[in-house]
């Protein structure tokens, strides 16, 4: 997949805007499989040194909140894209009734730089963690989860149940658990209308309810608080870790096996809970048992007993944004997806 050529006739470049409603469109018309292994290749091509990925510039607003401003740049010549994302986190936009997470990603072709795509950013940010979740879930949960627990309500929890429904068609049951009733409720809904071979259960804002009996859990909260406890976490789960500080330490003290997608740039820069770990002297870089490139790549085995508790926590990686990104853009130009922008040539000597 490659970026396609932007000079078309008198225009300098002929660009695309596809908007979260399209990119959903795309999302859930393309092969899960298929989407995941594109990502796979993303890791493998920045492990071999075929990425360029700069670190992300976090500007953080409110260290309270972690209300905060990300700027994301990587250029992956492989598949002719340079881009950058340019995303807002404010978890306090939940209680005001607007996204938590909105930005965009704009794609440029790799081969002569010119403006190639340009896309919402909010659902793709939502997807693609859930993403990164599913292939750590490929190499790190059960060969058959049956029940998942989500903590929390909002739209990661409903992207994450997205990805692992249709990894693992064995999952019949869904646990959910929120701190208010009504987004408890509307995510229940929302569960009966597009999964509705799974049965779900609303558990009244009992997280330990959720929790418990589930193969696998997610955390996904807009604040910081240490919800998850390890008493809930069952031998043989896997715990899928989405935001900031989201469970106690004893979660990860308890797993087997602690995984991350970039634990260099988690454990400095990051706001989750083994980050805090990390710096409290808590958690150090031997009981990091593996990065997701290490199982991708066939390096370090993923789960080997069922009765190992797992623990994953990723920090987003910008790869992953230009990659969800390249695929997104071809599976909207193949459903005849996104506006056409053109750019007029402009001579700044003549004007």
């Amino acid at each position: 997949m490659c970026a396609p050529s932007c000079i078309s006739g008198e225009d300098l470049f002929t660009m695309k805007y596809y908007r979260n409603s399209e990119v959903a469109q795309a999302a859930e018309a393309a092969s899960l499989d298929t989407m995941i292994a594109f990502l796979e290749q993303g890791f493998l091509a920045n492990d071999r040194g075929e990425v360029i990925l700069p670190e992300k510039s976090s500007q953080i607003i409110d260290p309270v909140t972690q209300s905060r401003v990300n700027c994301m740049p990587c250029t992956a010549p492989g598949i002719g894209y340079s881009g950058v994302k340019l995303v807002s986190v404010f978890p306090t936009n939940a209680e005001a009734g607007k996204p938590n997470v909105s930005g965009m990603v704009l794609l440029l072709s790799s081969d002569d730089g010119s403006p190639v795509a340009l896309l919402d950013a909010g659902y793709l940010t939502a997807l693609r963690t859930a993403l990164v979740g599913g292939i750590a879930a490929k190499y790190l949960a059960k060969a058959a989860p049956e029940r998942i627990g989500l903590l929390g309500s909002g739209v990661e929890a409903l992207m994450h149940l997205f990805v692992m429904s249709r990894l693992f068609p064995s999952i019949k049951q869904v646990a959910v658990s929120s701190r208010k009733r009504s987004s408890e409720e509307r995510l229940v809904l929302a569960v009966k209308r597009k999964f509705p071979q799974l049965g779900v259960t609303a558990c009244g804002g009992d997280y330990s309810f959720a929790a418990r009996g589930s193969d696998i859990i997610v955390t996904a909260i807009s604040g910081q608080v240490p919800l998850l406890k390890a008493d809930w976490c069952d031998p043989g789960a896997f715990y899928c870790h989405v935001g900031g500080i989201e469970d106690e330490y004893g979660v990860a003290l308890k797993a087997d096996k602690v995984v991350c997608d970039s634990w260099d740039a988690l454990k400095h820069r990051g706001s989750p809970t083994i980050a805090h770990m990390y710096r409290d002297g808590v958690l150090t870089d031997d009981m990091i048992y593996a990065e997701l490139v290490d199982l991708i790549a066939g390096r370090k085995k993923g789960r080997e007993t069922d009765s190992e508790f797992i623990y994953f926590n990723s920090i987003g990686m910008a790869l992953v944004d230009v990659y969800a990104s390249a695929f997104l853009v071809g599976e909207c130009d193949r459903l005849d997806l996104g506006l056409e922008l053109n750019a007029p040539e402009f001579d700044v000597f003549a004007s």
